[in-house]
């Protein structure tokens, strides 16, 4: 039986939902986690007695997951992105493969479903830019330790600390805010409520 591809596109979106659930249960447990320890700073070093205590807790472990959040969530980007332009290979038989597409998870998929599949998308006033630029982040965070000095693209991650909020630096490394985390994992929910929408708007009646 062949499947039509608003089914593909609801296997899609669930797909998505459940690693954004996943997701969101990471980042509230260990804020709730870090929350806590600060409060009682009782922390027992089993095997490094001479560690900062207060700068583990209030600094060093919160960023470092706050970090692995932000790679985690361009990860799935990428991921779903890749199977929403696989759907469309399938059933609007375009001439290319994702894959044979060049740029950024982002980049490949606009080009992708919109030159080449025709769908329209209406996203939220600067909701792509944004996107570009958390992908930015995470790629300085894994390519360069999140460290932006002597970073290729050092300005546009500071101008998007300036635009976003809930990133700050400190002698060039990047730190990132629980507010931060929260609103880019609701602007990644607001981008791809709009793409399954017009997913399903547009090929209904296929």
């Amino acid at each position: 039986m062949t499947l039509k591809i608003d089914t593909d596109f609801f296997g899609n979106s669930v797909d998505f939902d459940i690693s954004m659930r996943e997701l969101e249960i990471f980042l509230n447990e260990t804020e709730s986690f870090f929350a806590e320890r600060i409060k009682t700073l009782k922390y027992e070093h089993e095997y490094y007695d001479d560690l900062d205590e207060k700068h583990l807790f209030y600094y060093w472990f919160p960023n470092l997951q706050r970090r692995n959040f932000v790679i985690t969530l361009v990860t799935i980007i990428e991921n779903e992105t890749h199977s929403y332009c696989d759907i469309l290979f399938n059933h609007k038989k375009v001439a290319l493969k994702y894959s044979e597409l060049r740029g950024t998870a982002i980049e490949k998929f606009l080009n992708y479903s919109e030159k080449l599949a025709g769908l329209e998308f209406d996203f939220a006033d600067e909701i792509v830019d944004n996107l570009k630029s958390i992908t930015e982040l995470r790629n300085c965070i894994v390519h360069a330790n999140g460290v932006i000095d002597g970073y290729r693209k050092k300005g546009e991650i500071i101008n998007f600390s300036k635009s976003f909020g809930g990133i700050t630096f400190n002698n060039g490394h990047i730190y990132l805010s629980k507010t931060f985390c929260k609103d880019a994992f609701n602007l990644v929910n607001s981008f791809f409520n709009e793409i399954f929408r017009c997913g399903y708007f547009q090929y209904e009646n296929d």
